[in-house]
């Protein structure tokens, strides 16, 4: 995670909470990721997303200092080391406080093929604002099969 060491002073300070897997029809999947040892946690165990599947990724996080102004939310992934797609979206301010604001990425649609689901997908999220440092973490997404 990318934390917000060298802020200026009055910038907004991005603070982490979930990130959530979304498919239409199954439970939600929420993971926290406000500490360390779960952004760890978050990397070594993938999400399961089952081929040929529409989901959606749901990040939740707070403000605080200031108002984070134009939040861009930059979502990459690779595999076996080489980018496979980036999706970037721009934002409007989200004022600071307790209040834990979400963002929700478009759809996507899973692969079907055994080639394009062979082993782990490795995405990195990152969420920052024009006032903010960037605040960045990674996580695995495996395409099976069967849900189990």
């Amino acid at each position: 995670m990318t934390a917000n060491e060298e802020r200026p002073t009055g910038a907004a300070r991005l603070e982490l909470v979930a990130h959530t897997l979304r498919v239409a029809g199954r439970p939600d999947v929420r993971r926290p990721t406000d500490t360390p040892e779960a952004l760890k946690a978050l990397k070594a165990d993938p999400f399961k997303i089952l081929r040929g599947q529409q989901y959606q990724w749901l990040v939740e996080f707070r403000v605080r200092d200031a108002t984070a102004a134009v939040l861009r939310h930059i979502h990459m992934v690779r595999r076996a080391g080489a980018k496979v797609d980036k999706v970037e979206q721009i934002h409007g301010s989200f004022p600071s406080g307790d209040t834990v604001h979400t963002l929700l990425t478009e759809p996507e649609e899973s692969p079907t093929d055994l080639v394009s689901t062979a082993g782990t997908f490795e995405y990195t999220l990152e969420l920052s604002a024009q006032n903010a440092a960037a605040v960045r973490y990674d996580f695995g997404v495996k395409f099976t099969r069967t849900w189990e």
